[in-house]
């Protein structure tokens, strides 16, 4: 339990660092936090796809932003970042 519990602060940790970088349009800082934050696998992992893909296209990678968002799409069918 103790274990779950460091994996989720790490996790939320990793997510406000990555949301920082969005705020301050450090876009490729964001795609590599929200990478991290994705290949954590957590409750946060469909969000960080979403905007992994939104800082690419802000770089002008549209292909690799479309990539994300079929990543988001096929790993997280359900998600409410597809809409």
């Amino acid at each position: 339990r103790a274990e779950r519990e460091r994996d989720r602060e790490r996790e939320l940790r990793a997510y406000d660092r990555a949301q920082r970088a969005l705020e301050e349009a450090e876009w490729t800082a964001a795609v590599a936090r929200f990478q991290a934050v994705a290949e954590m696998a957590g409750a946060r992992a469909d969000g960080a796809l979403y905007w992994k893909a939104y800082a690419l296209d802000k770089l002008g990678q549209r292909a690799e932003a479309l990539t994300a968002i079929a990543d988001l799409a096929r790993t997280f069918p359900k998600s409410r970042w597809l809409n």
